[in-house]
């Protein structure tokens, strides 16, 4: 029963994100609906116990190899992101004189 509670918390916390009045809405809202009748309420917000048990339960996720990671470092190079080194440091002015 707890871990439907989890659920029920994560289906209420997904329906705001699906658009008001979307087919995808009114289904989370049904089966929010049926699973509070069948199990209660859900609690407001996640305890760190539930946190805990979703991810001992979550299937682990491996690193990418080092083909993958250059690729994903080149793509996000070409998006402006990543990089690492910050931002491009400013040339330097003089007061009064623009740059």
């Amino acid at each position: 029963m707890h871990l439907a509670g989890i659920i029920l918390t994560l289906v209420k916390s997904a329906v705001p994100m699906m658009g008001n009045g979307t087919e995808e809405e009114q289904d989370l809202l049904k089966v929010a609906g049926i699973l509070s009748k069948r199990f209660g309420q859900a609690q407001p917000d996640l305890t760190r116990q539930e946190v805990k048990i979703m991810g001992e339960r979550a299937v682990p996720q491996s690193q990418p190899s080092p083909d993958q990671a250059a690729a994903i470092k080149a793509r996000l190079g070409q998006m402006g992101l990543g990089g690492g080194g910050g931002a491009p440091p400013m040339a330097a002015t003089e007061p009064g004189k623009a740059a």
